[in-house]
């Protein structure tokens, strides 16, 4: 299949605390710097993926499975 079409992944770097407290607030970052894509939870780096080439713009999405959520102070920081 063509880049356009492939499936990217993002591929796990650390393993996530199980479970998460869910009373205590986490601070989660998504990084994105030439091409490439980070997922930070509570300071450390959990996954990484590389942005798909043929992809000329897009969205950021916030979601959660199974789960209530609240989130606070939500940015899109350009740096």
């Amino acid at each position: 299949s063509s880049a356009a079409t492939k499936r990217w992944k993002p591929k796990p770097v650390a393993k996530l605390p199980k479970p998460l407290d869910p009373k205590a607030w986490a601070v989660y970052e998504l990084r994105y710097r030439d091409g490439r894509i980070e997922a930070w939870l509570n300071g450390k780096k959990v996954a990484e993926t590389r942005r798909d080439p043929a992809r000329k713009g897009g969205f950021v999405g916030l979601l959660a499975q199974d789960c209530r959520v609240e989130f606070k102070r939500v940015e899109v920081v350009r740096r």
